[in-house]
């Protein structure tokens, strides 16, 4: 089980990587254009996960949306008793960080906070 973990997490630090300078900007266009101050990058494999705006449908099967904290919230995918806690760690993490949320048709579902830098 942990190494199924750790290869799903080799193939979301290559996708991430490949697409990191695109998605960065991206994230900054939700900021700017006042949509949300909490953006998520959203990649998953698992079918019919329908968040936030479609960015890329990768040939691996994966997908790449972007999302925002407030529909995680809406949606009930942050539990609300979970939002204030979740927000001060985006906060905190967020001028070097993309905030990433990973789920896998092998149910795992994880957040991650990924280096904006090189790597």
């Amino acid at each position: 089980m942990e190494a199924q973990k750790e290869q799903r997490l080799t193939t979301v630090r290559t996708l991430l990587n490949y697409h990191k300078a695109t998605l960065i900007q991206m994230v900054e266009q939700v900021r700017d254009q006042d949509v949300s101050n909490y953006p998520i990058v959203v990649l998953h494999n698992a079918p019919s996960f329908e968040v936030g705006i479609l960015f890329a449908n990768l040939t691996s099967g994966w997908e790449i949306r972007i999302s925002t904290a407030e529909e995680f919230s809406a949606r009930q995918l942050i539990a609300n008793e979970k939002l204030n806690d979740f927000l001060a760690l985006y906060r905190k993490r967020s001028e070097r960080d993309l905030s990433v949320f990973v789920l896998t048709t092998e149910g795992g579902a994880d957040f991650l906070f990924v280096p904006k830098g090189k790597g």
